[in-house]
């Protein structure tokens, strides 16, 4: 009779590292063949996203309807200077272009106070006396004083005439024009 071999488990061994050896060779020879096909792919869509932008660069350069023009303005902005009648021309043709759209009292109105005399008076007035911080003061100080004194005038029993809040805002204006100069004073580059 035939003798049979029996296989005996360390025979076993060395096949299945042979085999699992064989296994992890091909799984890399795998992995690295993925990594090459995606790194592929990515090179590709980045010169096709390239070439379509180039390509549309082109396109709006070359084939824009609308003329390139700069008004005076941004063409000297670019220089850096603006010359005092270009400015004022400029002004006007906005300030006449803006007009356009309002209704007949409100036009009359917008040229009466956009007169060169009744603007810088009412930039001086605005650089001077009613500047934020000293009607601010002003205000706080009317509550303030008036509330001070109604609640005095009520506990002793006599009327209050009226002048009490102007007199307390005047008061008040005066020290926020005051807090103001000594705040521009103390800013001041030495």
């Amino acid at each position: 009779m035939a003798e049979r071999q029996i296989e005996s488990p360390e025979r076993k061994v060395p096949s299945l590292e042979k085999t699992a050896g064989e296994r992890l060779a091909e799984l890399e020879r795998n992995r690295e063949h993925k990594k090459e096909v995606l790194d592929n792919d990515l090179e590709a869509s980045i010169e096709q996203a390239h070439a379509e932008a180039t390509a549309e660069a082109l396109f709006t350069k070359e084939y824009s309807k609308e003329p390139q023009q700069q008004s005076a303005v941004e063409r000297d902005k670019t220089v850096g200077v603006i010359s005092k009648q270009e400015r004022e021309h400029t002004y006007k043709r906005t300030l006449k272009d803006i007009q356009s759209h309002f209704n007949g009292p409100e036009r009359t109105f917008s040229k009466i106070i956009h007169n060169k005399p009744i603007e810088r008076a009412s930039d001086l007035t605005a650089s001077t006396i009613a500047r934020p911080n000293s009607i601010l003061f002003g205000s706080i100080f009317a509550f303030l004083g008036v509330l001070g004194v109604y609640l005095y005038a009520r506990y002793m029993g006599f009327a209050l005439t009226g002048f009490e809040t102007i007199a307390a805002f005047i008061i008040g204006w005066l020290i926020g024009i005051i807090v103001d100069f000594l705040r521009v004073i103390a800013k001041r580059p030495r």
